[in-house]
């Protein structure tokens, strides 16, 4: 886990590793934090949310 200069917590797989196992976890912790299951479209609707909130 990195921070950004604005103190953000970014995570990461190690160097030259596939960040796949991060991906996973955190498309789980979205599902698990959504009082409906985890769509295809929800979860595009939330990585848009979260690129075009930046």
């Amino acid at each position: 886990m990195k921070y950004t200069d604005a103190g953000s917590a970014t995570f990461n797989a190690r160097e030259g590793e596939h960040d796949d196992l991060v991906l996973a976890l955190a498309i789980a912790v979205f599902g698990l934090s959504e009082s409906t299951c985890a769509t295809a479209e929800s979860l595009r609707e939330y990585s848009h949310r979260q690129f075009f909130s930046r």
